[in-house]
């Protein structure tokens, strides 16, 4: 079936839509990876392992929502999302730690990471808006730099106001989720 974004539209005002269970999963990712990345700044190895454990949680949740035919093979069980997750703690980590090769390494398999889940979407899901997609996850993971960065520096007005940045790209996502998985 070739969806659009009207035919959503359509439906969602008719109230004939679908929602799929993705439609809480961006908020609940983003907020996860705050909570890492506040954890890992204050030293809160406690609260550190509680999100990743949640990050692993949720990827395996989007694992199991997107279709069949887009869960390539990945390095972690919870797929390509899990892999996302586990790099974007990797950045963290290595953000924290001022390990600049690692931080490039980490932001370099960010970015191969979302390029494969969107070839894979484009391939397997018919009318998947490939740009939409890109866009919003190089928001997503500029916003996560720009949220480590404030983190470290103890930057509470650039935190505030990317806040404001990352909530609007999460429910950006969420949307998309919502329609296209």
């Amino acid at each position: 079936m070739n969806k659009s974004k009207y035919d959503f539209s359509g439906q969602l005002n008719a109230g004939t839509a679908v929602l799929s269970q993705m439609a809480s999963w961006w908020p609940r990712h983003a907020g996860c990876c705050l909570r890492y990345i506040t954890a890992r700044v204050s030293r809160d190895e406690t609260g550190a392992r509680a999100a990743a454990d949640l990050l692993s949680d949720l990827a395996g949740e989007w694992h199991k929502a997107v279709p069949s035919t887009a869960r390539p093979r990945a390095a972690m069980s919870g797929g390509l999302m899990g892999d996302h997750a586990a790099l974007e703690m990797s950045l963290v980590d290595a953000s924290v730690s001022g390990d600049e090769g690692a931080i490039e390494r980490a932001g370099i398999r960010l970015q191969e990471n979302a390029l494969t889940q969107r070839e894979k979407y484009t391939e397997t899901i018919p009318g998947f808006p490939t740009e939409r997609f890109r866009a919003l996850m190089k928001d997503h993971m500029a916003l996560l730099v720009e949220t480590i960065r404030c983190g470290i520096g103890g930057d509470a007005v650039g935190l505030k106001a990317c806040a404001k940045l990352r909530d609007r790209n999460t429910a950006a996502l969420a949307a998309f989720a919502t329609e296209w998985f």
